[in-house]
């Protein structure tokens, strides 16, 4: 991820890692994962402003490479975008978490 520009991905779990390299993404929600999650996933995620969503019914390349273009060409698009990934990214969550349940019951 590192190395990337821009990630392309279904919207399961792997949204977390995605924000935590603070990468502007397009999200392509799995149409059969259960109970709809991946679009559920992809909707608050690209709410925040750190993605763009592209269902795989509308999956034309004519449509994904404008949507592509949009991100990489627009500097300031792009910029936000990645703003609003490191944001959502909670990179310090499980450390947090482990103290907390330290606190509450001390070894």
């Amino acid at each position: 991820y590192a190395a990337s520009d821009l990630i392309i991905s279904r919207a399961g779990s792997i949204i977390f890692e995605i924000a935590a390299f603070g990468k502007p993404s397009i999200l392509i929600p799995l149409p059969e994962a259960a109970n709809n999650h991946q679009l559920i996933n992809a909707q608050s995620y690209a709410a925040t402003g750190a993605a763009l969503i592209l269902e795989e019914s509308n999956l034309l390349k004519v449509t994904f490479n404008r949507l592509i273009g949009g991100i990489l060409e627009d500097r300031e698009r792009y910029q936000k975008m990645s703003a609003a990934a490191k944001e959502f990214a909670k990179l310090e969550s499980a450390d947090k978490i482990a103290l907390e349940l330290m606190h509450v019951h001390p070894r």
